[in-house]
């Protein structure tokens, strides 16, 4: 005999939902800001370059006016990334949870960096913690993440 699917099997299949219903809202809107960021990163390299423009580039508490530099090199991969995860959750991708889990992590070593090392390497002469509100937010992208994983 063959496996045959009727009509009412059909109706009693649970429809497949899309991944991206899955993710919050704000998850949806942060994937176009950074993907629209992301296309930005080469525009500023070729003002850097040809025009010798130095556009300010920002993150987690680390900025740079230069992106020929290393921390500017840095920031831009960051802002890439986050593109490229904006691009995979927006889409679909298989690999978009774990990309967004690389970000996060990546995310939260730069700002405890930026909070509890650089005000040690500084010659302020105190000890003070610069709090980045940042942190909050990877934290919540990341718990997010690890909601839908299963999922996803």
């Amino acid at each position: 005999m063959e496996n045959t699917q009727t009509i009412l099997d059909q109706e009693l299949t649970p429809e497949t939902i899309s991944r991206r219903k899955l993710l919050p809202w704000w998850m949806k809107a942060f994937s176009w800001i950074f993907m629209v960021f992301a296309v930005f990163i080469p525009v500023g390299f070729v003002a850097a370059i040809i025009f010798n423009m130095n556009p300010q580039i920002a993150m987690y508490g680390i900025e740079t006016t230069d992106p020929l530099s290393l921390i500017g090199i840095i920031l831009s991969a960051i802002y890439l990334l986050k593109g490229a995860v904006g691009f995979g959750l927006w889409f679909e991708k298989d690999w978009a949870i774990t990309a967004g889990l690389v970000d996060a992590a990546i995310g939260i070593i730069a700002c405890v960096y930026v909070m509890f090392v650089v005000p040690l390497t500084e010659n302020s002469g105190g000890q003070t913690v610069n709090f980045r509100l940042e942190i909050l937010f990877v934290g919540l992208f990341l718990f997010g993440l690890l909601r839908v994983r299963g999922k996803w």
